[in-house]
């Protein structure tokens, strides 16, 4: 497994976002969770993702 770090611009995000069609519904208690985590430093940063690849021999 090969895992990287990689920033996750705005635009990059509305790009996946834009392919992803059966994401579920927009839940706004949890848009509201993720707004005060943020507020407060706490939890992931919104501007980076860690992804885990399997890499195949």
């Amino acid at each position: 497994m090969d895992t990287q770090v990689e920033e996750i611009t705005p635009a990059k995000a509305r790009e996946w976002l834009e392919l992803n069609t059966r994401n579920r519904p927009l839940s706004q208690a949890f848009v509201n969770q993720l707004a005060q985590q943020i507020k407060r430093g706490s939890g992931s940063s919104p501007t980076r993702a860690s992804r885990s690849t399997s890499m195949a021999c």
